[in-house]
């Protein structure tokens, strides 16, 4: 009877924490200065005032747009100094004496529809949410505004569902002062503002949004006319794994790990576990995950002071993050007198949830058989 109490407690809140039907009342926190990044060199407006005229700044964020028609763009709170991720977008809930958080996930932009009179840009957006495990999808509209080089505004308004009937809504505002068109990045300050009867949620802070397709612009020589290059528009993470077909979710296969085994077997080793993956994934592995490791974790162990431990799950959500997945598996191969231990484990980087994890003894065989193990190792 209790748990049945409490369950319908939880029902209730959640109801009344995402319930329509209110105003919104989120603000433009922050406008101006902004740092626009092409064919790698950035500048301010300060710096130039007559680098980018407005109609200008208006078709290179609408061919932003329309490259990633669809595509999974990923949302975090970042650091407005060094344009990095600090860690996964969140926004507080509180329904009730009980608070919860919603995290975002993933958002999908499509139908983008350029206004030159109105100097803006209108869209539809679905998103991808949780709050306290349960799933959310929302969906609506939005709207780029160019107002001038130094006042560029998004602002969208979702209204979703959860366990299929549950409503709920949010708008949000984003004063942009960060153009990456090389890495495909929005940056600004955010202010979130959701609720409902009996509730409210809100959440504000530095956000970087992170295109999975980037838009590389060139300014001529001399002046401030540009020729924009859609045909040139690459992948910003250029992962070696060739992204799978349908809708399978995408995963990063971290390097394999060996103990006691002859680090030649470390390249055929972590081959056949990608091939096993790939029957219910779509699998980043490879030389450029193996470069992106590097070059996050030195990152990170540069920043870190004397004495001090790096922070490795900063470092996996920056890796999951660069390959737009919250996915990451890690593999361990441990060789011992009586044969090997095989271990797999693949976890929600950002959820600390466990998706799969499995550990299978593999008595007397070789390194070949090894290898046929770690063929069927996950049984997809």
């Amino acid at each position: 009877m209790k748990n049945n109490v409490n369950a319908l407690m939880l029902l209730l809140l959640f109801i009344s924490a995402f319930a329509v039907g209110c105003t919104f009342n989120a603000e433009y926190r922050k406008v101006g200065n902004l740092k626009l990044c092409i064919e790698n060199e950035c500048n301010t407006l300060d710096e130039n005032p007559n680098m980018v005229k407005k109609e200008e700044l208006l078709e290179d964020l609408y061919s932003l747009l329309n490259v990633n028609e669809g595509e999974t763009i990923i949302p975090c709170w970042g650091n407005p100094e060094t344009k990095e991720c600090k860690g996964r977008m969140k926004e507080f809930v509180q329904g009730g004496p009980i608070p919860g958080v919603v995290f975002i996930k993933s958002i999908w932009r499509t139908d983008a529809k350029r206004n030159k009179e109105r100097s803006e840009i209108t869209f539809n957006e679905k998103e991808s949410a949780s709050w306290m495990g349960i799933p959310i999808m929302a969906s609506g509209k939005g709207k780029l505004m160019v107002r001038d080089p130094n006042n560029v505004r998004l602002q969208s308004g979702n209204k979703g569902v959860a366990l299929g009937f549950i409503p709920g809504g949010a708008e949000k505002k984003l004063a942009i002062d960060y153009i990456d068109f090389d890495k495909g990045i929005l940056g600004g300050e955010l202010d979130v503002d959701s609720g409902g009867f009996l509730a409210k949620g809100f959440a504000w802070g530095y956000a970087l949004y992170q295109f999975p397709m980037t838009g590389k612009s060139l300014y001529s020589a001399r002046g401030p006319k540009r020729k924009y290059m859609a045909a040139a528009n690459t992948r910003s993470t250029q992962p070696v794994a060739k992204a799978t077909s349908g809708t399978k979710e995408p995963l990063v296969m971290m390097p394999i790990r060996l103990s006691g085994v002859d680090a030649g077997y470390s390249g055929p080793m972590e081959a056949a576990l990608v091939n096993s993956l790939q029957a219910k994934y779509q699998v980043f592995s490879g030389e450029q995950v193996h470069k992106k490791v590097r070059e996050i974790f030195t990152r990170e162990a540069k920043a870190t002071e004397v004495g001090k431990e790096c922070d490795e799950t900063r470092c996996m959500q920056d890796i999951a993050i660069a390959f737009q997945t919250e996915l990451i598996a890690t593999a361990q191969v441990m060789k011992n007198s009586g044969g090997y231990i095989i271990a797999l484990s693949i976890r929600n980087i950002f959820d600390d949830t466990s998706v799969y994890s499995n550990s299978i003894p593999c008595k007397g065989c070789d390194e070949f058989q090894v290898i046929d193990r770690l063929k069927i190792m996950t049984g997809l």
